[in-house]
């Protein structure tokens, strides 16, 4: 059997130290979301939330290198932004890491990137209004951004329904 977890969950690490911890656990997949779970790859390091800024195709595949030589393959990435924020310029800087993620994503070994469908908060919080046509034709919008990018070259773009977001399963609401 073999099994994955999300990088993330293990705090924010130097990539060597974190494919190590990783590969302790016997995991042999992992969705990294570098923003989240590498070191100097903050969102407020000064290099702004496009991954384009500081990580070239060289970084990239000495990242998957770390990873591989642990017996691990990055089988998704995470680029979490919030795809109904409500300023319009920080959703555009969103739609463009994402992009950017997505024409990294082979040099990192995959073919997948996920985010979250997001909330009408900027702080991602549940709001009543997650749930309205405008929350979701927001968020849609944002969606047919991203498509043009997922299909050249061929790579998949996920979303993630969560609880009390846009987009989530009734049963699942307040």
């Amino acid at each position: 059997m073999t099994f994955g977890v999300r990088a993330h969950d293990f705090g924010r690490k130097e990539a060597a130290e974190l494919a190590s911890e990783i590969a302790r656990m016997g995991a042999t997949h992992v969705q990294l979301a570098p923003m989240k779970a590498l070191k100097g790859f903050e969102a407020d390091s000064g290099a702004s939330n496009d991954l384009s800024l500081f990580m070239d195709k060289d970084k990239v595949l000495r990242i998957r290198e770390l990873f591989t030589d642990q017996g691990i393959r990055i089988s998704i990435l995470g680029c979490y932004f919030n795809m109904a924020h409500p300023e319009p310029a920080i959703r555009e800087k969103g739609i463009r890491q994402f992009q950017n993620y997505l024409s990294l994503a082979r040099e990192f070994g995959t073919t997948r990137v996920g985010t979250e469908t997001g909330s009408v908060r900027s702080d991602y919080g549940p709001d009543p209004r997650n749930n309205s046509e405008e929350a979701f034709e927001d968020f849609y919008r944002t969606l047919e951004k991203l498509i043009p990018v997922s299909k050249v070259p061929v790579t998949t773009s996920f979303t993630e329904g969560l609880a009390r977001k846009i987009n989530t399963t009734p049963g699942w609401r307040d």
